[in-house]
């Protein structure tokens, strides 16, 4: 295989994958598609399709329910670490079963997560 038909793969796919982040993005986001079904993609998708931001991301909706977060005092998150938003959602889900969040933030979070298609972020605070 020659350089310009390797050239021509990339292009190819670039745009393939650029049209599944659209469609992707389309459907986590779908309010009329129940929350349970559009989390599961999301944490089924390979990473190429979902967000990373380098610096800490906001969850204005969950902390109005629950006051700012901490990833280090809540979360156990030091700082400069990536922070898996599938696994914080767990981690929630845990914490509201325990009674120590508000009864529907895991819900809430998730879905602020799906709204951003993020999948990580780094904590830099």
């Amino acid at each position: 295989m020659d350089k310009e038909t390797i050239l021509a793969l990339f292009a190819a796919l670039t745009e393939e994958l650029a049209k599944l982040k659209g469609a992707f993005s389309s459907y986590i986001t779908n309010p009329s598609i129940p929350l349970d079904d559009r989390w599961k993609v999301f944490v089924m998708a390979p990473v190429y399709v979902s967000n990373h931001e380098d610096w800490e991301v906001k969850f204005p909706n969950y902390e109005s329910m629950n006051g700012e977060i901490s990833w280090y005092d809540d979360f156990y998150r030091d700082r400069h670490t990536v922070v898996d938003t599938v696994d914080t959602a767990e981690l929630i889900k845990e914490r509201e079963g325990r009674g120590e969040v508000v009864k529907g933030s895991y819900d809430c979070f998730r879905e602020e997560v799906l709204e951003q298609n993020l999948k990580s972020f780094t904590y830099d605070c």
